[in-house]
């Protein structure tokens, strides 16, 4: 995996929403980093991610997404071993502490906006969201979250976040 084409404008978006604090965290079954790579520090990649990655071998740990950027696989220090990240060796797993912060946050949230989302992985924290809870669904289909949200949005997420300004410094 190279990460030549990084995150995309909703990436970006969100990160600069998370860090001027108006959302605290970000769920998500997507497991390329783009949203650490955009700059959000409160990521909770449920699936796994290929920023959490182990030597087949001997074990050792190597959490960096960027060992993928080498256009070859990744060769541990310790043993030589290929290293593999999570979602591989885990055959598409969950990664229990990812999975303990999406229960956590979205427990708290009043608002939860589902991007893209088809649903398949939302019974493993969707259950826990507050009842008064207001939903937001951004995805050009209809999905399952269609009848649940409050507000729907059929676009593509990009082309949602790309209509949001940038603040101006003067006003």
């Amino acid at each position: 995996m190279y990460f030549e084409n990084g995150p995309t404008i909703t990436h970006r978006k969100l990160a600069a929403l998370e860090n001027g604090g108006k959302i605290q965290g970000i769920i998500t079954t997507n497991i390329d980093c783009l949203h650490f790579l955009a700059g959000s520090k409160n990521v909770a990649e449920i699936q796994g991610s290929f920023g959490v990655n182990q030597c087949i071998k001997c074990g050792e740990q190597y959490n960096n997404v960027h060992i993928w950027n080498q256009r070859k696989i990744p060769r541990c220090k310790k043993c030589s071993g290929a290293i593999s990240a999570f979602p591989v060796r885990s055959h598409v797993g969950l990664l229990s502490e990812d999975v303990r912060k999406a229960r956590e946050w979205i427990s708290k949230a009043e608002l939860v906006i589902i991007i893209g989302a088809q649903g398949c992985y939302s019974g493993v924290y969707f259950n826990y969201i507050l009842k008064y809870a207001k939903i937001v669904h951004i995805n050009p289909n209809p999905t399952q979250f269609d009848k649940i949200a409050e507000i729907n949005i059929h676009k593509k997420a990009d082309e949602v976040f790309s209509l949001f300004k940038r603040k101006s410094r003067s006003a």
